[in-house]
């Protein structure tokens, strides 16, 4: 039988739980909302995340700054938890409970995407610091006075010099030719930004040219492509006085850098994508590809960042892949893969918005098809230029498979080139994540 008081009981319940966090007084009000505030960001934060707005919307580059540099997110939790203690003083329940929320928010928000990528690097056998993942941000540091920047390597038809950077191994140079690094940075990027990659292939005896390239406006699609190639077939041209291995010439680029290396990696003698410049076509030995797209259409049409995606690419292509079909298909690395592909690594963050895991999907699948040497691996809690952060769980994680990845297909050593040439194994197995190994999704 229903107890006729239950209901006023319940009332007078609701009635003091609100009496004793209503708060009291200017200051305790200012607590209070400053709490809710505080809160109601890091909530949005967190829906961010797992709902990936456009890349140009405000609370973007607030995640992103969080994702990529949690220490922020660990400041932020610290204080809240300060500002817990100084409204506890004050009386403050209600801005008390707030600001107790949100420094619980604020760790988990750091926390969870950390602990995925220290659970998958676990599984893979990786060693990482978690200390690095949340301590300041920190790059190798290089004497800038070695590196010999805007070498022309190339003049266009349109009459721009094209320039890259030279950056020499770290161990003094020897009479045996050394393997080398062309490196290709993002669509709205520049050469010689995020040095570190630079440091850290040089460091492995690698030479680095750090290449610069047309961009948009006006539509590049073509030209970007050409002048990569252009920079392959100079670094050949001039690899006597580099001191270069010709066999060992590897191509990393990052985001729409990846896709351009691998579009003239994997179509080094496509008649649809000419060099800028007289140049023979380069065989490469392998591509590393961090977080780049490999079907342009199909980014087009899928991407969760759909208003800046799709602007660049229509600066670049000219319009949409309505439009102009054909070309989104000729700058598609997928176009060109084939028994001959050189081995290539890609590294994409599941968390990426804005390119989606359907891009390494289809790159996956079609280097298997193939029969061509790769890994995938699609780094949980990561986020688009994870290796902002150079101490961060998945670039560290990428680091080690990158290097474990160029050992597989080009060993260093005192017989580098005899064993290189004999390292590839051609088989339609990939590994990692999104690969065949036991590890796969």
């Amino acid at each position: 039988m229903r107890n006729p008081n239950s209901r006023p009981m319940s009332r007078r319940s609701l009635h003091a739980f609100l009496s004793r966090r209503r708060p009291h007084g200017m200051w305790q009000w200012c607590l209070s909302l400053l709490s809710g505030l505080l809160l109601a960001l890091l909530l949005a934060v967190g829906y961010d995340i797992f709902h990936p707005a456009d890349l140009g919307q405000l609370i973007t580059s607030l995640v992103l700054d969080g994702m990529l540099f949690p220490l922020s997110l660990l400041i932020g939790a610290t204080g809240a938890a300060g500002m817990l203690v100084v409204a506890w003083l004050s009386r403050a329940r209600l801005a008390a409970e707030g600001f107790a929320l949100a420094a619980l928010v604020a760790f988990l928000l750091a926390a969870v995407p950390a602990g995925g990528m220290w659970l998958m690097a676990r599984g893979e056998g990786v060693p990482v610091s978690v200390l690095s993942q949340f301590a300041p941000p920190t790059h190798p540091k290089f004497d800038a006075a070695k590196v010999s920047r805007d070498i022309v390597y190339g003049v266009a038809t349109d009459g721009t010099a094209l320039k890259l950077d030279l950056w020499p191994a770290s161990e003094a140079r020897s009479s045996t030719p050394r393997p080398a690094f062309v490196r290709v940075h993002e669509i709205d990027g520049e050469k010689g930004e995020m040095p570190a990659w630079n440091i850290w292939l040089n460091q492995m005896g690698y030479v680095v040219f750090d290449v610069g390239y047309r961009m948009a406006p006006p539509e590049r699609w073509k030209d970007a492509i050409g002048d990569i190639k252009c920079a392959l077939g100079w670094i050949t041209a001039h690899a006597g006085q580099y001191g270069i291995d010709t066999q060992r010439i590897h191509l990393i680029g990052y985001s729409a850098g990846g896709a351009l290396a691998m579009a003239a990696a994997y179509g080094a003698g496509a008649a649809a994508l000419p060099a800028s410049c007289p140049a023979p076509a380069v065989a490469v030995r392998s591509v590393v590809n961090l977080y780049g797209p490999s079907d342009l259409k199909a980014l087009y049409e899928t991407t969760g960042s759909a208003a800046f995606v799709q602007d660049v690419l229509q600066q670049d292509m000219g319009g949409p892949p309505q439009q102009y079909p054909s070309r989104y298909r000729t700058a598609s690395p997928l176009t060109y893969i084939g028994p001959g592909s050189p081995p290539t690594i890609t590294l994409l963050g599941a968390l990426d918005r804005v390119v989606p895991r359907g891009q390494a999907d289809a790159l996956n699948a079609a280097l298997t098809r193939a029969g061509v040497t790769h890994e995938t691996y699609l780094l949980p809690g990561v986020q688009h230029g994870f290796d902002a952060n150079w101490g961060g769980l998945g670039t560290q994680f990428a680091r080690a498979k990158i290097r474990a990845f160029l050992q597989r297909v080009d060993p260093l050593g005192p017989d580098a080139r005899q064993v290189s040439a004999d390292a590839v194994p051609v088989h339609a197995q990939g590994k990692g994540p999104l690969g065949d190994s036991p590890a796969g999704l």
